[in-house]
């Protein structure tokens, strides 16, 4: 990786690192459907505007023309589903867990893509790093933090989270290997907005405006949601998933550091273990080569 790329993975890390605590604070005055409803009206919105700057923006509406069902089922995996769970799920439990329980996709993705793409077949170091990683997730569980089942139920919206972001990349790999990083991330938010929209109307939303509380859902929005993802398309495509995915290992980091200094949360001798654990697993399993995402073929 050149020094440009070292950066991009560095704001990738940063800025989804960070999300964690946004949404964390957040939540303190706003109901979940309302923050994951701005989140995707305002990463649409700037995603679009980009589109429009780069002339992707006829194009983008062409392919939701085009193949609508594949452009819902990608919207859904890869931002509704998975957006929406964490926020749900950090209502229960602490951003610091939440984060670690998220670095779990990439061990769904060889589950999964076992399942779905015969063309990636599960091999031992993959198999491994499976065995590694999933204990982790005990670990965390085990670690003094999780004694309701409430956030039982928040660990789980975690985790189907994770396993939604990882069936994304097997939906982005068959239909959206060609287009644009930011015509695919600006379609996701964009089909999500309409979907999100009545939850976000009729929910309870303990909505309290002002200042520093709509400056936390523009940053949510653009700066954790719409500028991580367009700059995480552009490393896969130039590096490939092996090397992309060291964002996994940086993200929960910066996420435990800002939970522990800014919210004061307990980080457990035990969560840092599984922690280890599951970024083990992920470490072998990205050791799997890979080819960038515009180099795979379409199947």
């Amino acid at each position: 990786m050149n020094a440009r790329q070292v950066m991009m993975l560095g704001l990738i890390a940063v800025t989804r690192g960070s999300s964690f605590l946004f949404v964390a604070i957040a939540l303190k005055s706003f109901g979940p459907f309302v923050i994951t409803f701005f989140q995707f009206l305002l990463a649409a919105l700037t995603l679009g505007a980009a589109a429009l700057f780069t002339g992707e923006l006829g194009a983008a509406f062409s392919r939701l023309r085009q193949e609508p069902g594949p452009t819902l089922t990608f919207g859904m995996t890869q931002a509704v589903i998975p957006y929406l769970l964490v926020t749900l799920g950090q209502q229960v439990i602490p951003s610091s867990l939440a984060a670690i329980l998220l670095a779990t996709a990439p061990l769904f993705v060889v589950l999964l893509a076992w399942v779905f793409d015969q063309s990636e077949r599960m091999q031992p170091l993959q198999i491994g790093g499976l065995l590694v990683g999933l204990p982790g997730v005990a670990l965390v569980a085990g670690g003094g933090k999780v004694t309701s089942f409430a956030q039982i139920l928040g660990m789980g919206a975690i985790i189907l989270a994770a396993a939604s972001n990882a069936l994304s990349g097997l939906v982005m790999k068959r239909f959206y290997h060609t287009i644009p990083p930011i015509t695919g991330t600006f379609l996701a938010f964009l089909t999500g907005v309409p979907l999100l929209l009545p939850f976000a109307v009729f929910s309870h939303p303990y909505v309290q405006p002002g200042v520093n509380n709509m400056l936390t859902i523009l940053v949510i929005g653009v700066l954790n949601t719409a500028l991580p993802l367009v700059v995480y398309i552009q490393l896969l495509r130039e590096v490939g998933a092996g090397r992309a995915l060291l964002m996994t290992y940086l993200s929960p980091a910066v996420a435990l550091l800002l939970a522990a200094v800014i919210l004061h949360e307990v980080i457990t001798v035990w969560a840092v273990l599984g922690l280890v654990f599951i970024l083990s697993g992920v470490m072998a399993v990205a050791r799997q080569p890979h080819l960038p995402i515009g180099k795979v073929r379409n199947q």
